[in-house]
């Protein structure tokens, strides 16, 4: 029978929930709690209210392993599911009724346990499901590469395009176990547990890292130690907030403040041992159900069949935020701003600006062949007559062969420069070697860069060996600012060849979250092993507190690398280089001899800005250049008379996979459709920027 009047009050008074100068509210509207129920309690209330229509949406057990109690949130739903529940099980018991109700066509959607690894109870929520769930139950904690740990099963849950539903820890402080239900994750959400174990400074440091990165917390369950495991979402269910580690009383509090903000518990967690020492935890929010990506286009020109591409393209990898721009010949023909996100992301434009990584060595280039057409330099010209580098005391390079590079070496990746030296903690650590009495703060600076450059051995011989290489970029920019008379490279581009050019939005990319512009695109999504999207934090590399900080917001100084692959730009304004490189006249910036000699050098000897040349023939090339971070990539590319750029934040589209490196086309369909397009006017001068030709 349904639960009575008395019944269902004294459920909600117990929780805090009632009282006497508390106005009633519709039941469906938010969640009924229960606290303290006894196994047998439990039994009997669950029956009744899911009679009545209740649904369980959350469940937790605590206390003494011999007289447990059950902490639940249910709630109404406009579509009613089908559940049944059961406690007090073993672990035979659990696997026994996992296959008992597989048969009736329910699977389990929660389960909680408690008690020592050798004598575990569980209990569980079944209910019918589009697919089985996977189910791992008696799992450990260690590594990712194993498959009968926590972490190795998220690893491997990723891998195959499922996501987390329950977590159950149980066990000890010192031999934890975990039961883990994951489902497929059909609305691709970006997800993270990577916190298990952490104590309670770290969960608010990880929590406010994530927050920080547009995440929420989806759930939070507790150790039998009490030490915290938190899952975290990149989607949106608009305001949330976590309380933890309370007791009841305080707990009953939590939910009479949030509930003036309309903010009610969506998941509940308690734990601990002791009846008395009890701590919950609980996720409040309006509501549990994500908000559905919305999708826009912006810009002044529209077309259907490439704004349907780049729809396709980003609705598959989940991508939230992308700019294209395409030219032809000397002309700006398409800008658009892509957004596929949740309605409180940020709207993309063509002029919103992004990192463009390693597409800042084509910027670079741009700037040495201007200063070698200007007379200030030479491509024979050896790297240590212009910067004279000395090791971190002041001592001549540790390696004489360093006197032997050559801007040359350095265009094409041929140097010997090791190609790992510049991390800050490298970097750091050198100094800190070298010089232990002296302070040594982060972030580096590019005098401590330089200077570990200079008391470094060579990898190679200069021009021996072909391999790619950042350290490279990274002094052709110090070599950029010192021909050019600047501080910085940025300072030299922007005098002598942006403006010319009327570019003004290429910009350094600024590190840390807090010194964004309002019109940088957000990085959040990243990729690991086997393509899969995580959502990690970092030690931050910008202060000596190294705080946690998502990855891509202060895991290494941006600012010092103008040279290799520290720009930001706006598509529009990136696409004005390309349609330096791809015009067949003289321009502003570079005569065309010398653009020509950049990119047939670049065909006939790699590099020189570009990742991969060929020359086409009759003045005509083709060309392009990657940029790539863990969370932004960027790609330009030149063929005969068209080029496009485009830059996204996320994680690289998966049919991208193993094709970004090949040759001859990118975005090969959107592309199609622009070679057959009849282009209208020019658009640069829509963009602050007057017609090349």
């Amino acid at each position: 029978m349904p639960l009575s009047r008395r019944d269902l009050l004294a459920c909600l008074g117990a929780a805090g929930l009632v009282g006497a100068a508390r106005p009633a509210r519709a039941e469906s509207a938010r969640p009924l709690i229960w606290l303290r129920k006894t196994q047998a309690e439990f039994a009997r209330s669950i029956e009744e209210a899911l009679r009545d229509g209740y649904r369980v949406r959350s469940l937790a057990l605590y206390g003494p392993r011999s007289a447990p109690l059950y902490a639940a949130l249910l709630a109404k739903s406009e579509r009613p599911v089908a559940q049944r529940c059961t406690a007090s099980l073993s672990l035979a018991e659990l696997k026994r009724e996992i296959e008992r109700s597989a048969k009736d066509g329910f699977a389990p959607s929660i389960i909680v346990a408690i008690g020592p690894p050798a004598e575990p109870r569980f209990a569980a929520v079944l209910e019918p499901q589009a697919s089985a769930p996977l189910v791992r139950l008696d799992l450990k904690s260690g590594g990712e590469k194993d498959a009968n740990t926590i972490q190795g099963a998220i690893q491997s849950a990723k891998l195959h395009g499922l996501i987390l539903r329950s977590l159950a820890p149980y066990g000890t402080g010192a031999e934890p176990r975990f039961a883990a239900i994951f489902v497929p994750n059909d609305a691709k959400v970006a997800w993270e547990l990577d916190g298990i174990g952490d104590d309670a400074r770290l969960f608010r440091e990880r929590l406010a890292a994530q927050t920080a990165g547009w995440c929420r917390l989806a759930f939070v369950s507790r150790l039998p130690d009490g030490r915290f495991a938190s899952m975290y979402h990149l989607d949106s269910i608009g305001a949330w907030s976590v309380a933890e580690n309370l007791d009841t009383r305080g707990f009953e509090h939590e939910v009479d403040r949030h509930a003036v903000r309309g903010l009610h518990p969506i998941a509940l967690q308690a734990s601990g041992g002791d009846t008395g020492a009890a701590r919950l935890t609980a996720v409040f929010a309006r509501s549990d159900v994500p908000t559905s990506p919305q999708w826009s286009a912006t810009g002044p020109l529209a077309h259907a069949a490439i704004d349907d591409a780049m729809r396709r393209i980003m609705s598959d990898a989940m991508i939230r935020a992308a700019s294209l721009a395409i030219v032809k010949g000397p002309r700006l023909v398409f800008a658009r701003g892509y957004t596929y996100a949740p309605p409180d992301w940020p709207v993309t434009t063509p002029t919103t600006t992004f990192r463009l990584a390693s597409v800042s060595k084509t910027v670079a280039a741009l700037g040495i062949y201007q200063a070698v057409e200007a007379g200030r330099l030479r491509l024979d010209d050896r790297m240590q007559d212009i910067l004279q580098l000395r090791g971190i005391a002041g001592e001549p390079p540790k390696d004489p062969r360093l006197a032997k590079i050559t801007i040359e070496h350095l265009l094409n990746h041929t140097s010997g420069l090791s190609t790992s030296i510049l991390s800050s903690q490298s970097v750091h650590a050198a100094h800190v070697a070298a010089a232990p009495h002296r302070a040594w703060h982060y972030p580096i600076t590019a005098s401590m860069a330089n200077a570990v450059i200079a008391s470094s051995r060579l990898a190679s011989e200069p021009g021996a060996h072909y391999g790619y290489n950042n350290c490279a970029y990274y002094v052709l920019g110090q070599i950029v600012a010192k021909v050019g008379g600047t501080a910085t490279a940025l300072e030299t581009y922007e005098k002598q060849l942006f403006a010319p050019l009327g570019i003004t939005r290429i910009r350094r990319a600024r590190s840390l979250i807090a010194d964004q512009p309002p019109d940088e695109a957000r990085y959040r999504v990243c990729l690991g092993a086997g393509h899969v999207r995580i959502l990690p934090v970092v030690r931050s590399m910008m202060s000596d507190a190294h705080p946690l900080v998502p990855l891509g917001y202060g895991n290494g100084p941006l600012e010092m690398h103008e040279g290799d692959a520290g720009l930001s730009a706006a598509m529009p304004d990136l696409a004005r280089l390309v349609a330096i490189m791809l015009t067949r006249a003289d321009t502003p910036a570079l005569r065309r001899a010398t653009m020509r000699e950049m990119l047939a050098n670049a065909a006939a000897r790699r590099g020189h800005g570009l990742d991969g040349a060929q020359v086409r023939g009759d003045d005509a090339y083709f060309g392009y250049k990657f940029g790539a971070f863990a969370s932004a990539w960027s790609l330009l590319q030149l063929d005969g008379e068209y080029g496009f750029c485009v830059a996204w934040s996320g994680g690289i589209p998966k049919d991208w996979a193993g094709e970004w490196t090949k040759w001859p086309a990118h975005l090969p369909t959107v592309m199609d459709h622009a070679r057959r397009a009849a282009w209208g006017e020019d658009l640069f001068p829509q963009f602050g920027m007057k017609r090349l030709g």
